[in-house]
């Protein structure tokens, strides 16, 4: 055959090609019956994941079937190449918007069209809905009836016989009204803030009521604990938001539903800061004695894992069984984190109860860890065996496995009025070994971090770390260090400092967010070591605690940043989930975390709220953010 001819062929093939293609793509390929509810990433070719952007087979739910098209028109064609190059060519755009952390909008960032909530009412004003849940009595005050008890001191019972119930206007201030002044700014960004957080409730309630989290790609929910965690956890944040509907929605799932018979093993440490913590904040705020009845059931129930030579408790339990172990995978060895995160809980208990026994058993493990042989360089290794209190092995870190322990020991000295002096002498100690041994300045910026150690440093820093900016911030201003103003000025300086590492993890991504850990590299400062970001609460926590204390509003506009990158590329139209690649905000996982409800939103809205609400003169955050009442307060 001639080149001509072969040209000529061509000619003719090339349409015939196109058209065919476009009719077996309308006709010959399956197409989803209801299109808007696919996440954006599933229009782009060579996608390896189902519609629901995850490695699970699609669901069962009617609305997600395939089913197959009629044949199409001319029209139909053409109306449908244009339609998916105008979709392909919106995606890229709104995937492409922000190119640069600076680049972010300064005013409140809606989702894409395709991505909001059509079904969900508008936002209420945070001045009406103002009867909450409040039962009080005597003026305000609930009496306890046995007296508050912590540990063996009988100095401490003083000043904790009542807590004193916030009444409906300082629970909910009005916008703009109490000791921080407040302006229009704020309140828009309180109002998204709770607005976010009516999103990821109502998708919870309508498609995983009951359950512990949703999981939103695949329209589910899951549990893991079998104790409808994203209604206890959020229990208090609905209350500070003054979403009096929701609120009591779950106050009745609580009463009615919340049973502890489940026979399975389940997490001793993430029942104690989720569900009991939840149940102790939401009595608090309330005086409803229905909370602190189920508090107390679940804390009795729990009272075993505490069953070891050392009093370490065990990190698993059984509520029906009551019998606790320490699995095989994490060698039968107990977590430092998990054993030295929750005392707060406990005291709490105890506190309100008048029993003392949650307060003892709480306490002797940190006895136990004070008395145990120590590294040289005296800071608590993450693994310890609940036989003997021995340190399986060396690596020290205040990220995963280590964090909430030395958070723990500041706080519980400051919600005990101040009053226990052995929390206070740790925390010193091991604020000066982490100063001494773990704090790292990267190059070129000079970005302070902590380190973590096993046989020598390790610059690795997790974003769970973010913690301690505020804790460094909260332990000077309570003066922790007693009257050593240099020494004062110095912790307050260093929590400024890490804080500002935090945000530099969000800045330096092109998404805003921050990745969930960071290796430091001399001469490039850090990269991220693992991309992705579940929801996490810390750096926005920090930021909560530096503006309370310095009143700099550079911390509310760097809390704002955050926000506005999570709605960009967390929000979807059931919920929120995390993003795999911090870097190019591609990929979703499948999971609303309840500590995104309970922690990140609350820390955000409490960020823009009139500093009356929950003032850290008054309370003191649980490692869940779930505010307790120091106990000599009135």
């Amino acid at each position: 055959m001639s080149r001509h001819a072969h040209e000529f062929t061509l000619v003719l093939l090339i349409p015939i090609l196109f058209i065919v293609g476009v009719v077996y793509l309308m006709h010959g390929a399956p197409t989803l019956k209801d299109p808007s509810r696919a996440p954006p990433e599933s229009v782009f070719p060579n996608s390896n994941t189902n519609p629901r952007g995850n490695s699970r087979p699609p669901p069962t739910d009617p609305v997600d079937q395939f089913i197959p098209p009629s044949d199409p028109t001319p029209e139909e064609i053409d109306e449908q190449i244009r339609r998916v190059a105008e979709e392909q060519m919106q995606i890229a755009e709104k995937t492409h918007k922000i190119s640069r952390p600076g680049d972010l909008p300064r005013e409140p960032v809606r989702p894409p069209p395709e991505l909001a909530d059509q079904d969900e009412p508008d936002i209420e004003s945070p001045n009406e809905g103002r009867a909450l849940r409040v039962n009080t009595v005597e003026g305000g005050t609930v009496h306890t009836g046995g007296g508050g008890i912590v540990g063996g001191d009988a100095a401490l019972l003083e000043g904790m016989d009542d807590v004193m119930i916030p009444s409906p206007q300082d629970a909910v201030p009005t916008p703009g009204g109490g000791s921080s002044g407040g302006n229009a700014n704020t309140n828009e960004r309180m109002d998204a803030v709770r607005d976010a957080f009516k999103h990821a409730y109502k998708s919870y309630t309508d498609i995983a009521w009951g359950m512990d989290e949703l999981m939103p790609q695949s329209r589910r929910g899951e549990d893991w604990l079998g104790l409808g965690l994203t209604i206890v956890d959020s229990l208090d944040t609905m209350h500070l938001m003054g979403l009096t509907k929701e609120f009591d929605e779950g106050r009745e799932w609580v009463a009615n539903n919340l049973r502890f018979d489940k026979n399975r093993d389940i997490s001793f440490f993430e029942t104690t800061i989720r569900v009991v913590g939840g149940l102790l904040t939401a009595y608090e705020l309330t005086g409803d004695k229905m909370f602190l009845n189920k508090a107390e059931e679940l804390g009795e129930r729990m009272l075993p894992a505490f069953d070891t030579p050392t009093g370490i408790p065990f990190t698993t339990i059984n509520l029906a069984t009551r019998h606790a172990r320490n699995p095989d995978w994490n060698g039968r060895v107990s977590i430092l984190s998990e054993a030295g995160t929750v005392q707060m809980e406990a005291a709490s208990l105890s506190h309100h109860t008048g029993k003392k026994v949650y307060n003892d058993k709480a306490r002797r493990v940190i006895t136990s860890l004070d008395g145990a042989q120590k590294p040289s360089h005296g800071l608590y290794p993450v693994y310890v065996d609940p036989q003997n209190a021995r340190f399986t092995r060396p690596l020290v870190t205040l990220g995963a496995l280590g964090d909430s322990f030395y958070e723990y020991l500041l706080k519980m000295w400051i919600l005990t009025g101040k009053k226990d002096d052995m929390f206070r002498r740790m925390y010193m100690d091991t604020a000066g070994n982490i100063i001494k041994h773990l704090i790292k300045t990267s190059t070129p910026t000079g970005l302070t971090y902590i380190a973590e150690y096993e046989n020598g440093p390790v610059d690795k820093m997790d974003h769970l770390v973010c913690f301690a900016g505020g804790m460094f911030a909260l332990g000077a201003h309570h003066k922790v260090m007693g009257d050593d103003e240099e020494l004062q000025k110095e912790h307050m300086r260093l929590g400024k400092e890490i804080t500002r590492t935090c945000h530099e993890m969000y800045a330096r991504q092109s998404t805003g967010l921050a990745p969930e850990l960071v290796r430091f590299n001399p001469g490039s400062d850090f990269m991220p070591g693992a991309t992705k970001y579940i929801l996490r609460p810390e750096t926005v926590e920090s930021y909560f605690v530096l503006y309370r204390l310095t009143g700099d509003t550079m911390y509310q506009d760097w809390g704002w940043e955050a926000f506005q990158a999570m709605e960009r590329y967390c929000r979807t139209p059931d919920g929120y989930v995390g993003v795999r690649d911090v870097n190019e905000g591609t990929g979703k996982d499948d999971k609303q975390q309840s500590f995104f409800l309970a922690e990140t939103l609350k820390y955000l809205y409490l960020l823009f709220a009139p500093t009356s609400l929950t003032p850290l003169d008054e309370y003191v955050f649980t490692t869940e953010a779930h505010p307790l009442k120091i106990f000599n307060q009135k």
